[in-house]
């Protein structure tokens, strides 16, 4: 009998220590974020932002006012035959100025397309790319023009995916704002800076032999956002060391400290966590707006706000419920996100989003 009841109380202990081990698993794994789209085989992709550098205060005990998160309140569908890469919106005109890639990555191989800027009364035209006026949408002309030849790699004949005859790939227009009601600048991946006017009509057309390259940058350097003050022009280094580049209208550095490096503000720093920091995000867009700089990062869906004088970031937004983001603008407090196009997102739009009234001034 007394077999019988140790065999007995042996299992039932092992079936409840079991249970409990599962238990308190399934609530670990309960409690933990998850990824919010699926990793395509052979592609890093940037996942949710609570695995971000920093503590966000939705997911923090101690709530800080200068992180928080922010929810997309609307969605605008963008039409799949342009690949958008950063946004600029003029509030004395109401208008809109968009980049489309060079390159359709929803094709595999990728296959060159033309980069064009887009003018837009309003977003709604993003559904019908094709259905805009002619003279509200440029082809950006690759011939060297002020010495400067905006091709990047040239694709030799007979290459899969490609015409026989092969051709090039232009650089990616992915930085660009407007400098008055009627100058835009184009900021592309390697520093050139490109000009266009907007005439009286509304049509967009490249400033002649307006090309600036811009100089003493390293080979390593890639930009994908620009911004204006109405003075300054600012853009950044898209990965690694998180630095800002200032330069006046020229494209000639600013003599008072033409390179500011992000850096967290002690209320924000203290949210960082051990072992990471800022050179994991990846600056895909940047707005100036309030007097202060909005940088978006494409890495962990996350907006910095930054004193473009000292570079200090002073607050954090992550934002919930969208897809990989490629640029920003801001109209009228709120963000306009720029989604970006990939095989493994099936359908691309612009996210807008509220700004958190801790952030407005």
């Amino acid at each position: 009998m007394n077999k019988y009841i140790t065999t007995f109380l042996k299992t039932f202990t092992l079936t409840l220590l079991t249970g409990v081990t599962l238990f308190a698993c399934f609530k670990v794994n309960a409690n933990e974020p998850s990824l919010t789209r699926a990793i395509p085989e052979g592609r890093e992709v940037d996942i949710d932002y609570r695995y971000a550098p920093i503590n966000i205060s939705k997911t923090s005990k101690k709530k800080n006012a200068n992180i928080t998160s922010a929810r997309v309140k609307k969605k605008t569908k963008i039409s799949s035959s342009a690949i958008l890469s950063g946004a600029s919106y003029n509030s004395a005109t109401g208008k809109w100025v968009l980049a489309a890639d060079s390159v359709n990555h929803n094709q595999e191989p990728s296959v060159p397309t033309d980069n064009h800027l887009y003018l837009l009364n309003n977003l709604n035209a993003l559904a019908n790319l094709d259905t805009i006026a002619t003279h509200r949408k440029i082809k950006v002309d690759t011939a060297i023009n002020n010495g400067i030849n905006v091709t990047d790699e040239i694709v030799p004949p007979n290459t899969p995916g490609f015409p026989p005859e092969g051709g090039f790939i232009p650089y990616d227009m992915e930085g660009l704002t407007f400098l008055s009601a009627r100058e835009v600048l184009v900021i592309n991946e390697v520093g050139n800076f490109l000009f266009f006017d907007v005439s009286e009509d509304n049509t967009l057309s490249e400033r002649a032999n307006s090309r600036l390259e811009v100089p003493n940058l390293k080979k390593d350097q890639k930009f994908s956002s620009a911004a204006f003050d109405g003075t300054l022009i600012y853009t950044a280094n898209k990965e690694g060391a998180k630095d800002i580049y200032v330069y006046d209208k020229t494209a000639t550095p600013v003599k008072n400290n033409p390179i500011r490096t992000l850096t967290l503000a002690p209320s924000i720093k203290k949210e960082l966590k051990p072992g990471r920091d800022l050179d994991e995000y990846t600056i895909s867009g940047m707005f100036y707006y309030n007097d202060s700089l909005f940088i978006m990062s494409e890495a962990y869906s996350t907006v910095f706000i930054a004193n473009p004088n000292t570079a200090v970031i002073t607050g954090v937004i992550a934002i919930e419920n969208a897809d990989e983001i490629s640029g920003m603008a801001i109209k009228k407090n709120r963000l306009y996100l720029i989604g970006d196009a990939e095989d493994y997102i099936p359908t691309v739009y612009i996210y807008e989003v509220p700004i958190p009234k801790q952030f407005l001034k």
